[in-house]
């Protein structure tokens, strides 16, 4: 652009979903998408770790659980 110029730029707030999808089918040699491709691994597996752990707690444990959730998100 020639010196002094200015370009409008279109400013989008994608939802996580399409920030996954524009990810995982993006070119992984560009640094950005990489890092992307990273952080969306980790979190599918911290989730993964996270529901097996919960599958093992008994009945007690998991409604426990489930009301602290509750008034985490009232506070």
């Amino acid at each position: 652009m020639p010196k002094g110029a200015s370009k409008l730029i279109n400013d989008y707030e994608l939802s996580r979903y399409a920030c996954y999808l524009n990810v995982q089918n993006a070119d992984s040699r560009k640094e950005n998408v990489a890092l992307g491709q990273t952080y969306f691994a980790v979190q599918t597996r911290r989730q993964e770790i996270t529901e097996e752990e919960y599958s093992e707690l008994s009945e007690d444990e998991k409604s426990l659980k489930e009301l602290e959730k509750i008034n985490y998100k009232n506070t």
